[in-house]
């Protein structure tokens, strides 16, 4: 029988775990959840990343009401106005980037779960076809 320890670490934001020191160091200064993160995207897009303060007060234009409601889900508890207003007005701060705006929604403290019109996979996909459009151009092509 063979028996060995190793070291696991954890994201001091989110709780994700691994097995490097370096990868999760890594994760750590670009994580969602990091209230001071460096934007990876913003840095392979060229954009100035906005500030974390910024995009929070955007989400602010959310304008959200609590029904009290037992025995139902959160998500169905909650009844939000304003919300493609708010998610329109944190695209603009966010230089369009998928990643800050992800950031910002999960950092907010009102129910980041209900923001249905923000749809992580699609605005990655538009983010990087419009970078590799312009490297296109930028190149000739």
């Amino acid at each position: 029988m063979k028996k060995a320890k190793r070291w696991v670490y954890w994201c001091d934001f989110c709780g994700k775990s691994g097995r490097s020191a370096g990868y999760m160091s890594s994760h750590e200064k670009s994580c969602t959840m990091n209230p001071d993160r460096v934007c990876r995207m913003c840095t392979h897009g060229e954009a100035a990343q906005a500030k974390m303060g910024d995009m929070l007060k955007a989400l602010e234009l959310a304008k959200i009401e609590e029904i009290e409601e037992k025995n139902i889900p959160l998500w169905m508890t909650v009844k939000i106005e304003n919300e493609k207003e708010a998610i329109e007005r944190l695209r603009e701060v966010s230089n369009n980037c998928p990643m800050c705006m992800l950031a910002a929604i999960r950092q907010t403290t009102k129910y980041p779960m209900i923001f249905d019109s923000f749809k992580f996979e699609r605005e990655k996909a538009v983010y990087w076809n419009d970078c590799n459009e312009a490297s296109l151009e930028a190149f000739g092509y």
